[in-house]
């Protein structure tokens, strides 16, 4: 009989004639639901003594099923969130079950089996006896059903407790009667904080959109990721969608006065439209507020397109005190998304930073001229000399950029400065940029 359970987790086992049967029980599920950055947070300062765990804890905790918690365990907790591993271990395994210990019915886990030989699928294979139906249970034929038992007691002289405690078994389980109230309980793999079940009946948030507009194509979108109120922090997940053939993804800059090395771990993954990161506590969570990090983008092209952030968790739960911070003159708003444009018409002179710096040999100066105008563009050196004049002429209203080639000069600090004049004589405008050089 193949049983599945309803909706409420019961199952129901048909009308069985008497006699000796044997059961494996197992669930598909390969989705990140009830994994967080928590979890990993939790099993990292678990090895270092700063957390403890109950025994069913450290059941789930145990994510690479080798039978050791430990670094590793978060660390690819945190990897399969982010994308970068498609599976938590070797055997695609994501749920654990454990019978209560006065059932009848004995109950094979594929998980313990892996847990028996140290996680190492060869070990399974090298075994005496075949355990392959353990993760089919289509392969169980009557050689399995024959050997069952002496099959058993072999995997008890690797770890009698394990076999007692978690099989329930010593063999095939004899029925001779009707039985009820089987209890079976199940842990999803990595899940130590135990809030699968709120994932699964959490509601979407309703997404809050914003705009954000920018001088001119190839100049740097830098937008805070930030959230609004003190909150302790163990974990945070930032999942953010864009259009690649429109903007380019320069880099995701957690703010190093939130998120210090000394007590996160933090990893990323970068995929065609997608960028995913996870920073987890390895000491005790700290509170923090305000800009937690800075997502950075160039325009390629002069079309309207959005930057969508995809996750927003903060200790494994939507969170919608924490998004993208957009001001509004002496306010500021925090939106899921960004609506990105450009000016048609620069509202003021602006000279912005070249890109990228430091630069070797090349880098581009944007410049905004809201009226017509007579521009310099020079570049000194530190003692204040003149090192190169790009630019002196006549330049029409608009966004504009200027490629420095500094191919003939020799590394060091530099500085671009910008002079404007509007051919109506009534605005004037300079403004000094420091470049580095490095060759």
């Amino acid at each position: 009989y193949s049983i599945n359970t309803n909706s409420s987790g019961q199952f129901t086992i048909p009308q069985l004639l008497r006699g000796d049967y044997l059961s494996v029980i197992n669930k598909s599920d390969n989705s990140v639901q009830g994994l967080s950055a928590v979890d990993a947070s939790r099993i990292a300062r678990h090895q270092i003594g700063l957390y403890s765990f109950t025994q069913e804890q450290l059941y789930a905790a145990d994510a690479d099923l080798n039978g050791d918690i430990n670094a590793f365990d978060a660390a690819r907790i945190a990897r399969y969130l982010v994308g970068i591993i498609s599976q938590l271990n070797s055997q695609l395994l994501h749920w654990r079950f454990i019978p209560e210990s006065n059932n009848n019915i004995s109950m094979f886990d594929p998980s313990f089996i892996s847990v028996l030989f140290d996680g190492n699928n060869n070990n399974i294979l090298d075994f005496e006896y075949p355990l392959n139906w353990v993760f089919d249970p289509t392969l169980v034929d009557m050689s399995v059903l024959g050997s069952t038992e002496v099959m058993v007691d072999e995997l008890s002289e690797i770890n009698s407790s394990d076999v007692e405690d978690y099989f329930n078994a010593d063999g095939l389980s004899t029925i001779v009667e009707n039985i009820d109230n089987q209890i079976i309980t199940a842990y999803k793999i990595g899940d130590v904080d135990g809030d699968w079940y709120d994932d699964r009946n959490r509601l979407l948030r309703q997404a809050h959109a914003g705009s954000y507009q920018i001088n001119g194509i190839s100049e740097i979108i830098r937008i805070p990721l930030y959230r609004d109120g003190e909150t302790f922090i163990e974990g945070i997940e930032v999942g953010i969608a864009f259009d690649e053939k429109v903007l380019e993804f320069v880099g995701f800059d957690w703010e190093s006065a939130a998120i210090s090395q000394n007590n996160f771990s933090v990893l990323e993954n970068r995929e065609w439209g997608l960028y995913n990161s996870i920073a987890y506590a390895t000491q005790h969570p700290q509170s923090k507020n305000g800009i937690l990090g800075y997502v950075n983008f160039i325009l390629k092209e002069d079309v309207l397109t959005t930057i969508e952030l995809k996750t927003n968790k903060i200790n494994g739960a939507l969170d919608n005190y924490f998004g993208f911070q957009l001001m509004n003159e002496n306010m500021f708003d925090i939106v899921q998304s960004v609506d990105i444009s450009i000016n048609e018409i620069p509202q003021v002179f602006e000279l912005s930073s070249n890109y990228p710096n430091p630069f070797n040999p090349t880098t581009t100066i944007p410049f905004a001229l809201p009226e017509k105008s007579m521009v310099s563009i020079k570049i000194y050196d530190l003692q204040g000399r003149i090192v190169l004049e790009l630019l002196n002429e006549v330049m029409n209203v608009g966004y504009h950029q200027l490629n420095w080639d500094a191919s003939s000069i020799a590394s060091g600090v530099y500085f671009i400065k910008l002079d404007a004049n509007s051919l109506n004589g009534n605005k004037t405008y300079n403004k000094i940029q420091k470049a580095l050089l490095i060759k």
